[in-house]
């Protein structure tokens, strides 16, 4: 709540047109409600390359978040800021869930490289 509180002020730091305020209140308002689904995406992914398991986390990242926004803009006539921003929080889910189900899957043990001082 505090962002949708804070947003016609912050945006006013950067841009006093009204219009450029209220396009940018739109645009959280569509976004904001989703960004704790986006929390499991960066922590399982930071967990899996800290892991040493770096090619999934990379996969799932381009497939999950670029190919299907990529996709979306290429199939959709998103002639509104509604349809160019709602596909923010799909993507967010769509990888949320990638992510979650290789991880407690525990398909992730195959892939961590162990290291040792020698």
């Amino acid at each position: 709540t505090g962002i949708y509180l804070a947003a016609p002020y912050l945006f006013a730091i950067f841009n006093q047109d009204i219009n450029v305020i209220n396009i940018g209140i739109e645009i959280v308002h569509i976004i904001a409600p989703f960004w704790l689904i986006y929390i499991p995406v960066e922590i399982i992914a930071g967990s899996l390359r800290g892991m040493g398991d770096t090619f999934y986390p990379t996969l799932f990242t381009a497939l999950g978040i670029v190919a299907v926004r990529v996709a979306w803009f290429s199939l959709l006539d998103t002639n509104t800021l509604f349809l160019v921003f709602v596909i923010y929080p799909i993507t967010w889910i769509i990888t949320a869930l990638t992510f979650s189900i290789y991880y407690y899957s525990g398909l992730y043990k195959h892939n961590i490289k162990l290291y040792t001082n020698k």
